[in-house]
């Protein structure tokens, strides 16, 4: 984790909650290592809902090559529609399996932990782990994280070459 992240992250957490306690910072520091393990962040969201109607979503996305992907989708709900711009960006295929989410601190400024469980075509699982204090952003984050880890998973598969 790079000095000036973290930093940058605690600086948001303390705008966001009145007192950052040391379950605050343990998140932190969780939420930032689960995420920087693989080469997209999440650095946009915004979302529209509409009570009763479709639910859409802008998401944009930085990659370790410096590139800015950033796509709008809709979905029955917040998250879905959240779900739905990823697999669009990450031009994937993928079958959420699992949704999990707790309060890992205290107080109505809480923080999330989402898990969520993605299955691609071939069965294969991935597991992702998004922290923040807004959920929808934590579900966006940890959708992202499972989603990298199959779109490397693929890349992996189609640079093997057969051997004969």
């Amino acid at each position: 984790m790079r000095k000036n992240d973290a930093f940058k992250r605690f600086k948001h957490l303390a705008d966001v909650k009145k007192d950052v306690t040391e379950d605050d910072l343990h998140a932190l520091i969780l939420g930032q290592t689960s995420e920087k393990a693989d080469d997209y962040e999440l650095n946009h969201l915004q979302v529209q809902y509409v009570t009763g109607g479709i639910q859409g979503a802008i998401v944009r996305i930085h990659t370790e090559d410096g590139s800015v992907l950033e796509d709008a989708a809709t979905g029955a709900g917040s998250i879905e529609a959240i779900y739905n711009t990823i697999n669009r960006l990450m031009e994937q295929d993928v079958e959420l399996t699992d949704y999990r989410i707790q309060a890992i601190t205290a107080g109505h400024d809480a923080q999330a932990e989402v898990h969520v469980i993605v299955k691609d075509k071939d069965g294969a699982t991935y597991h992702g782990i998004g922290i923040d204090n807004d959920v929808l952003t934590a579900s966006a984050k940890s959708y992202l994280h499972a989603s990298a880890k199959a779109n490397e998973a693929k890349q992996q598969t189609n640079e093997e070459v057969p051997v004969k």
